[in-house]
């Protein structure tokens, strides 16, 4: 994806950084900000891109405020994510940008052509700077398969030259009218934080609930190493978790 890129940085700053006894200084509201995508071309649509410029990994607890084309709050509409980063599940790392796309519900859900975004609260996350992001590779029955059809595991590789805790989401995309912006219908994290070696790799089996299920858009996305969920592989359980109604 385009959206992710390192953000230059002075030597001078990272000097100074590495002499504070190993500590880092922790990001500041001021050091964030955000740019909305709603029509993404070769890209996703409805994009929320996060940029830090700040010494410290953070997850943020966000308000986001669907506008109008010319600017106007859109009451009604509910907003959520396939991240999560609004309710501090993804992980921004340091001096990068990152982004999450963006959910819209509601009777005015296709009249979202920008947002608002305050943020209410800002942990500090323990993160190293990242140069490039987590890739994937998908695999069925221990092969490397192409994106075109079903898989049962996913390699994760890191190429940078720390070890990055990392959270993976399967990602199934919505039908919309030509032209409104496309959304995603659902999106499933997997329930650990998977900890991929320093330019090494990670193999990542599907639970049996997601094996094979669909065909679906794989992202990776910065996560607090302390925090995974509990594990969960019943089906019914997944559906929950990705907004859709349990099955028989």
């Amino acid at each position: 994806m385009l959206y992710r890129a390192v953000l230059a940085r002075a030597a001078v700053i990272l000097t100074l950084a590495m002499a504070v006894g190993g500590c880092t200084f922790p990001t500041e509201e001021s050091e964030m900000s955000f740019k909305y995508t709603a029509y993404g071309g070769d890209n996703y649509d409805q994009v929320l891109e996060i940029t830090s410029d700040g010494f410290s990994g953070v997850a943020m607890d966000l308000d986001i405020t669907p506008l109008d084309e010319g600017g106007q709050p859109i009451s009604g509409v509910t907003v959520t994510s396939a991240f999560g980063s609004y309710r501090g599940n993804q992980v921004i790392p340091p001096f990068f940008t990152d982004y999450d796309v963006l959910k819209f519900e509601g009777d005015r859900a296709n009249e979202v052509r920008d947002v608002r975004v305050e943020i209410r609260d800002l942990d500090q996350i323990d993160y190293p700077e990242m140069e490039e992001a987590v890739t994937y590779a998908r695999f069925d029955d221990g092969a490397p398969v192409g994106e075109d059809v079903t898989f049962d595991a996913i390699e994760l590789t890191n190429p940078n030259d720390d070890a990055l805790a990392v959270k993976v989401a399967l990602m199934s995309w919505g039908e919309r009218p030509e032209s409104d912006p496309q959304q995603f219908e659902w999106a499933i994290p997997l329930d650990d934080v998977y900890t991929v070696p320093a330019n090494g790799k990670k193999m990542v089996k599907l639970p049996s609930g997601l094996a094979d299920e669909h065909v679906v858009t794989i992202e990776t996305y910065g996560a607090d190493p302390s925090h995974a969920e509990d594990a969960v592989a019943d089906r019914s359980e997944w559906r929950v978790r990705a907004g859709r109604k349990p099955q028989p």
